[in-house]
């Protein structure tokens, strides 16, 4: 590639096909430094990366091709390889044009014989005279991702996602299925999540007894104990993942594995070895939703809104309104951002009052308590919104100096001294979330 001006020219690679017999092993490879000829450098390599090339010269066997072209230089009626030093011994060995001793080198001959391998008179190469190209070449492939110069190694991800489309082996199978289970329910950093530090977190079945989950034969993850109490686990675990709290490092042996379980533990999540649950409910992938009418346990989760709610259909003009939803269920936690979590509650309750007095064609030009009312009431008299839940929720719209009231939050934005416990708030939370359901769903 070279520039002109402003213009930009590629200059295109050159390709030959050359007698695999004029093809030489390079001496002085920079893998392992001078060796004085062709013959030691082979040597070389089946000395020190015997079975690497056995592995190679049968997948060139099984295969019947190379999938990279070696890079060479002219030298007089012969080529230099530059890059491919281990293709092309094995190409050699394969042939009988070098006889490296060893039991590796011996396995590929024995191969060459009962295959019936046929050797190529060429090879494909790729031809460059410039030694600064070759160098540079040689480093961009060779020295790492230098900054992006160089190639860029897939991380566990990539490889799965490979893994996946080509119908190959996944060798994180419960790591991705972890992280596609949290992507479902919402989580918003399930894609960066380190798939080889999760992994090696919940890679024995015992740990994931604990946690409370299980790879179903579908590849989806199955929950074993109450679902809410798995996702509040499973979002922390990723949090400190993503926060690098939790690195391979912190996980070098099962002590320290063990250590970090029993310290989620200690905080009160639930890690038991209890899975009484039985099939049916072990194979939900149910979310919570309002349906479900069965008594829920008290709101102590990390967050203002818990982990594991669901039930939200998101629709258009609530993009914001989501963000705000989503660092209220996600990223706030009460034990580091007390003071962000009642304001964005409180904005999060304006604009969702805002959009449904839009929807129901109501001018917002009144405060946010008589704006939310008048909706609750629009929601009553609708049928969506029950008595019960209008009184509840009318409790929290006087002006008591109450911590457990909507005016309470609008004192933490302006007020130097008022603070809300957790309590308080996650109270509040419980008497607004049927009124936020309805008012979304407009």
């Amino acid at each position: 590639m070279q520039l002109y001006g402003s213009k930009l020219r590629l200059t295109n690679l050159i390709f030959k096909d050359i007698r695999l017999s004029d093809i030489v092993v390079n001496p002085n490879n920079d893998r392992h430094g001078p060796k004085g000829s062709e013959s030691d450098a082979v040597q070389w390599l089946f000395d020190e990366r015997g079975s690497h090339m056995q592995t190679l010269a049968v997948d060139i066997v099984e295969q019947e091709r190379i999938f990279d072209a070696p890079v060479v230089k002219p030298d007089g009626e012969k080529y230099i390889v530059f890059d491919g030093n281990r293709r092309v011994s094995c190409l050699k060995v394969l042939a009988g044009l070098v006889t490296p001793k060893g039991s590796h080198a011996a396995a590929i001959v024995k191969l060459a014989k009962e295959s019936g391998w046929r050797s190529p008179l060429t090879v494909s190469c790729q031809v460059e005279t410039d030694q600064n190209v070759i160098d540079t070449t040689l480093s961009r492939r060779h020295n790492g991702t230098d900054s992006g110069r160089g190639q860029l190694g897939w991380d566990p991800r990539a490889k799965a996602n490979h893994a996946n489309r080509t119908g190959g082996t996944n060798q994180y199978p419960i790591a991705e299925a972890t992280e596609l289970f949290l992507q479902r329910i919402g989580f918003p950093r399930s894609g960066a999540i380190k798939r080889s530090t999760l992994y090696r977190l919940i890679n024995t079945k015992g740990r994931q007894a604990r946690i409370g989950i299980a790879l179903g034969e579908d590849g989806k993850l199955i929950t074993t104990k109450d679902e809410a109490s798995v996702i509040r686990v499973l979002t922390r675990i990723a949090d400190d993942i993503v926060d690098d709290k939790l690195t391979l490092k912190h996980l070098l042996d099962v002590e320290d594995i063990n250590s970090y379980l029993e310290t989620l533990s200690a905080e009160g999540f639930d890690l038991s070895d209890n899975t009484s649950f039985s099939k049916t409910q072990q194979t939900s992938a149910k979310i919570y939703s309002k349906k479900n009418t069965k008594k829920r346990k008290p709101n102590k989760s990390e967050t203002l809104i818990p982990n594991e709610h669901g039930g939200i259909v998101w629709k258009e003009r609530q993009g914001k309104i989501k963000r705000i939803w989503t660092d209220l269920q996600f990223n706030l936690k009460f034990r580091n951002t007390e003071l962000a979590i009642p304001i964005a509650f409180r904005t999060l309750i304006e604009l969702s009052t805002d959009y449904a007095c839009e929807q129901l064609k109501k001018a917002p030009n009144s405060t946010l308590r008589k704006r939310v009312k008048e909706v609750a009431l629009e929601l009553r008299n609708r049928g969506s919104f029950s008595s019960r839940d209008l009184d509840d929720l009318d409790r929290l719209l006087g002006d008591n100096k109450s911590h457990r009231e909507l005016e309470a939050l609008h004192r933490v934005v302006h007020s130097q001294t008022v603070d809300l416990s957790d309590d308080d708030q996650r109270a509040m939370w419980d008497s607004f979330e049927p009124y936020l359901l309805k008012a979304l769903s407009l």
